[in-house]
């Protein structure tokens, strides 16, 4: 049924149901198992480090001017810069596609939920990928700096983009 939207729990999905339909996947591997399918083949990626407790999004190909890894903000208190990361990519039966959302605090994950629901959100991303508009652009990643107060997301702002 077009327009409906279901949400459902990562635990009652199947690799398969991520052949056909839009997808939204809140959470990096940690918490969305999900996540990795996808991230897995992306230049930006959060990726936990369990034996220092600690989730950068670890930028893969780094150019002029990026952080080969952006920090998780675990120091911020209690005023901080967190990072986030937002990529649309293509579901596995390339017909759909699939929203990854993910921070390295919650902070930076409400951060990132404020960007894809900001409606200026989408001018500053064309721009920061240099096209007319997003509709020219089926697939992209986005880094973003969440500015924060005790955990609270503030204002973002986009600090690297892949198309």
């Amino acid at each position: 049924m077009a327009g409906r939207i279901l949400v459902r729990h990562a635990r009652t999905l199947q690799a398969r149901d991520f052949r056909n339909d839009n997808f939204i996947i809140l959470g990096a591997t940690r918490v969305n198992p999900w996540y990795s399918m996808f991230a897995r083949k992306l230049n930006f990626a959060l990726q936990h480090d369990t034996a220092n407790q600690r989730s950068p999004i670890v930028n893969r190909n780094p150019q002029p001017g990026e952080l080969s890894a952006y920090p998780d903000g675990s120091d911020a208190a209690p005023f901080g810069s967190e990072f986030a990361h937002v990529a649309l990519v293509p579901n596995l039966g390339g017909n759909g596609k699939v929203l990854l959302v993910a921070g390295s605090t919650m902070a930076a994950k409400e951060g990132a939920g404020g960007f894809i629901t900001d409606s200026g959100a989408a001018r500053q991303l064309a721009d920061a990928l240099q096209v007319p508009s997003l509709d020219e652009v089926p697939h992209f990643e986005a880094v973003l700096r969440v500015r924060s107060v005790q955990s609270t997301p503030g204002e973002w702002r986009i600090v690297a983009v892949r198309k």
